[in-house]
């Protein structure tokens, strides 16, 4: 007999035979991409350290990476005892119509 389990993110409704972790897993990713990109947005310049601290997670370097494919303009810089500091860099830039790219 299949149980019907309600999903975390979305709503809907996983079997118990199927598995209920990849989906778990993918709701986990983006809402931690959404903390790290709304740290970032409020104009804070953080490690990866920092941010695993912050977030309780451990793998932040690995959201930052897939900000930055999403097209997010996070430059790091190294820190003298050898960690890098990232910070996000708003686009400014404007389209031909005048209104914000973003």
């Amino acid at each position: 007999m299949k149980i019907k389990k309600e999903s975390p993110c979305t709503g809907g409704t996983k079997t118990e035979a199927n598995t209920f972790t990849g989906m778990h897993l993918k709701c986990t990713t983006i809402s931690l991409k959404n903390k790290v990109l709304s740290a970032f947005s409020s104009g804070g310049k953080y490690t990866a350290k920092e941010l695993n601290v912050r977030f309780f997670f451990n793998d932040s370097r690995k959201v930052i990476s897939t900000l930055r494919r999403e097209g997010h303009n996070i430059v790091d810089r190294r820190l003298p005892d050898g960690c890098k500091e990232y910070q996000l860099i708003p686009n400014t830039q404007l389209s031909l119509f005048g209104e914000d790219m973003a």
